[in-house]
C-alpha cells in the first residue's frame, strides 16, 4: 500500500479548565460511527448530550479504569474493527483522572501485599496507605505508555480530553500549561497524539487553540485547523483532518472568525 491509499485517522488531546466543552467535544464523535468512550469522571449524561443533537446510542461508555480492562478493551476494539464494526473513535475522558485511579490502583495493590507479607511473619507493617512511593510512579507510566502505545495503533480516530496543569520554568521563570499529568506522561502523550489544543470560553463560545507559540501547548501536525477553533468538536475536527471543512467554508468559523475581527477593529478604534 502507498502512503497516498492509506486512511489518516485524527488522534487529538483537548485539554482545558473544567466547564470548557471537553467532555461534549468526545461525545460529538458518535455523529461519525460508534464511541468507545472511557469514562473515568463519570461525566456522560444521555440527557444534554440527546438534546444537543449527538445520537447516544453510539456511546459505548466503560467505567472499569484498571489497567487489565483498559488494555482488554483496547484489543477488544482492535478486534471488532478487524471484524467490520463501525467504531469510528476511542475517547480517553478525563485522562488525568484516569491516572490518578490507576496510582491508586497500584498503591492499594502493592500495600495489600505489603501488609500480607508482615501478617506472615507475624509482624505489623509499618506503611502508610496514602503514601506513593516513586516507583508505583514508575509501575503507572510504563502501564499508561504501554496503553497509549496500543491506542495509537488502532484503525480509528483517538481522542484525550484532561484538565490543564501549569508548569513554571525554574530557570527563567516562563509559564507553559499543557495536560494535567506527571512530566513523564504528559511528554509521551504529546508526542503519541498529531493534534493539541487549549480549550476555553470566549465569551459565549466553546474554542480551542490549535497555535502553537504560546504558554498553552498547541499543535496541529495536519496543518488544516484554524488557529482558534470555534465548535472545537470531534466530528468538526476529523471533517478539517479529511478536507471536507475549511475555515474559509465552515459556517461556524466563518461567523467567528468575524466576530474576532470586529472586536480588534473595536480595540484599534479605542
Amino acid at each position: 500500500m502507498m502512503l497516498s491509499d492509506e486512511t489518516e485517522f485524527a488522534r487529538v488531546c483537548i485539554y482545558g479548565r473544567f466547564g470548557t466543552g471537553k467532555t461534549t467535544d468526545l461525545a460529538h464523535g458518535a455523529h461519525l460511527g460508534k464511541v468507545v468512550h472511557v469514562d473515568a469522571e463519570h461525566r456522560l449524561k444521555a440527557g444534554p448530550l440527546r438534546r444537543m443533537g449527538v445520537p447516544v446510542e453510539n456511546i459505548e461508555p466503560m467505567r472499569d479504569i484498571t489497567f487489565d480492562a483498559l488494555s482488554k478493551m483496547i484489543w477488544d476494539v482492535k478486534g471488532r474493527i478487524h471484524d467490520g464494526d463501525n467504531i469510528a473513535v476511542l475517547g480517553f475522558d478525563g485522562f488525568d483522572e484516569m491516572i490518578k485511579i490507576m496510582v491508586k490502583a497500584v498503591l492499594d495493590r502493592n500495600v495489600g501485599k505489603t501488609i500480607a507479607r508482615a501478617e506472615k511473619r507475624g509482624e505489623v507493617a509499618d506503611v502508610n496507605p496514602r503514601q506513593i512511593d516513586i516507583d508505583y510512579w514508575g509501575e503507572v507510566t510504563q502501564e499508561i505508555r504501554e496503553l497509549l502505545r496500543h491506542s495509537r495503533d488502532l484503525n480509528c480516530h483517538l481522542m484525550f480530553t484532561s484538565h490543564e496543569r501549569r508548569d513554571t520554568d525554574e530557570d527563567d521563570g516562563s509559564v507553559k500549561y499543557g495536560p494535567a499529568s506527571t512530566p513523564a506522561i504528559q511528554s509521551d502523550l504529546m508526542a503519541y497524539v498529531d493534534i493539541i489544543g487549549h480549550a476555553y470560553m470566549d465569551g459565549d463560545k466553546f474554542v480551542a487553540r490549535f497555535a502553537s507559540g504560546t504558554k498553552y501547548e498547541a499543535k496541529d501536525t495536519f496543518g488544516v485547523l484554524p488557529a482558534v477553533m470555534v465548535n472545537p468538536t470531534m466530528d468538526r475536527i476529523v471533517a478539517y483532518v479529511r478536507e471536507e471543512l475549511t475555515p474559509e467554508t465552515d459556517p461556524q468559523q466563518v461567523e467567528y472568525d468575524a466576530i474576532r475581527l470586529r472586536r480588534m477593529e473595536q480595540l484599534k478604534a479605542n
